[in-house]
């Protein structure tokens, strides 16, 4: 797929909105020349002229997806163009759905609150494994996914990982040589307030973005993968900020109940990732030192880092592509 300037709509077939947000909507696309499948995510021009904020954020992830092309684990920017009315992302398109999808689809087979399986949890470790080293890859330069959470997980149809939506992400690096470092000044969070870590949602949203950030949103997310949510799950931001609150204030004993559900071999690797000082969290693996003694607790929770399996590829969704009218389509059904 080309990064030409030159790419336009016109070389695609513009299927199905398959995906929304507060920047704009995903579509399905097709080009029109080598037939390959891609999501375009079309943010709409006026609305980035209107909130300055979210213009950075979508240029930020357009820049950043540009620079993270070597790592297979994060979704592939092909190209990116613009007209008098929107601006382009051409992304690749991941057939498997979302994490979040996948959990939900976990629980309605089991018929369980929780997804306990010898199979699933076996799914969990290279999931987790995967997640892992798209979010080490990252750390190693010193940039802040900020947003980890099932949604932001995708999946290709073979079941592999891709890591997405980096438009909340933080460039520590590149704002340090800005001269707008952490330190002299704060970063506004953007991301799900569920999967937030307590520096962030103590009472400030304005506040120093570090590494921990992700680290506890990964816990969390590793509980969720277990129990279809975030232990910190709720109606609303402000019930959120009380479950934190009780969870911080509780002992270890009261902590540790919070994670009945999960598999014993996970339970210390989350405990040590939710722990409420961004300080005394665990420090993570990065890509240069999984062998460490130090990283004992994340290979044995993960069954070895370097020798799990893909898991079998997601059946529980399945698309048909249709031409009507020179149209794209997708017709989903579940299997």
């Amino acid at each position: 797929m080309t990064t030409a300037s030159w790419v336009r709509t016109d070389d695609y077939f513009v299927g199905a909105v398959i995906g929304e947000g507060s920047f704009g909507r995903v579509v399905h696309g097709r080009h029109k020349v080598d037939g390959r499948d891609v999501a375009i995510k079309v943010v709409d021009k006026h609305s980035l002229v209107r909130n300055p904020a979210w213009r950075d954020s979508v240029l930020q992830e357009q820049r950043l997806l540009r620079e993270l092309r070597s790592c297979n684990r994060i979704v592939q920017l092909y190209s990116s163009f613009h007209d008098a009315e929107c601006l382009y992302l051409v992304l690749e398109c991941c057939r498997g759905g979302d994490l979040q999808g996948l959990l939900r689809q976990q629980q309605l087979h089991t018929g369980m609150h929780v997804c306990v399986d010898t199979q699933w949890q076996q799914s969990v470790s290279y999931y987790a494994r995967e997640i892992w080293m798209a979010l080490a890859f990252l750390h190693d330069r010193e940039i802040v996914h900020a947003d980890v959470k099932p949604s932001n997980i995708l999946l290709t149809e073979r079941g592999e990982v891709r890591l997405a939506d980096f438009g909340a992400a933080v460039d520590l690096a590149r704002n340090r040589n800005k001269k707008e470092s952490i330190g002299d000044q704060p970063v506004c969070y953007q991301g799900s307030t569920s999967y937030a870590s307590p520096e962030i949602i103590r009472g400030n949203p304005l506040c120093r973005l570090t590494i921990a950030v992700d680290l506890w949103s990964y816990g969390c997310l590793v509980y969720a993968m277990f129990a279809g949510g975030s232990p910190f799950t709720a109606e609303t931001g402000l019930l959120v900020v009380e479950r934190v609150g009780r969870y911080i204030k509780s002992d270890l004993e009261v902590k540790k109940e919070y994670f009945r559900y999960l598999p014993e071999i996970w339970k210390s690797l989350v405990l040590s990732l939710l722990e409420p000082s961004a300080e005394l969290r665990i420090k993570a693996p990065t890509t240069a030192n999984l062998n460490d003694a130090s990283c004992d607790l994340w290979r044995e929770a993960t069954l070895n880092f370097q020798n799990l399996c893909l898991p079998a590829k997601p059946n529980w969704l399945q698309y048909t592509n249709t031409m009507k009218d020179g149209k794209l389509g997708w017709s989903v059904f579940l299997v």
